[in-house]
C-alpha cells in the first residue's frame, strides 16, 4: 500500500512539473512575440510599445498561445487544425490592431510592410 501511494505521489509530482513548465513554455513564447512586435515597431519607425501595451500584448499572446495549444489536443486532423489556427491568428491580429496598437503604430507598421514585401 506504502508503494502504490509513493508511486502515486511520484506520478502527481512529475505531472505538476510537466505541467508547469508548459506555461512557462508558453509564457516565454509569449515574450518572444512581444519582443518581435517590439522590434517591428522600431523597424518601422513608429512608437515604441509602453508598459501597459506590452502587459496586455503578453496576456493576449498567451491567451493565443493557449488556444493553439487546445486545438492541437482536440482536433485530430491537420487541416481541421490549420484551419482553426490561421482564423486564431487573424482573430487575434484584429484584436491587437483595435485594442492596444495607437493609430500612429498602425500606420507605421503598415507602411513598413507595404515598404518591404
Amino acid at each position: 500500500m506504502k508503494k502504490l501511494k509513493s508511486i502515486l505521489a511520484f506520478t502527481f509530482v512529475v505531472l505538476a512539473f510537466n505541467f508547469l513548465n508548459a506555461q512557462e513554455n508558453l509564457q516565454d513564447k509569449a515574450n518572444k512575440l512581444v519582443a518581435q512586435m517590439s522590434e517591428k515597431l522600431v523597424n518601422a519607425n513608429a512608437e515604441i510599445l509602453t508598459l501597459e501595451q506590452e502587459q496586455k500584448l503578453t496576456a493576449l499572446y498567451l491567451e493565443k498561445l493557449q488556444e493553439i495549444q487546445k486545438i492541437r489536443k482536440e482536433v485530430a486532423d491537420k487541416e481541421e487544425q490549420k484551419e482553426k489556427i490561421k482564423a486564431l491568428h487573424k482573430l487575434y491580429g484584429k484584436k491587437i490592431h483595435q485594442n492596444i496598437l495607437t493609430q500612429a503604430q498602425k500606420k507605421a507598421l503598415l507602411e513598413f510592410k507595404k515598404n518591404n514585401e
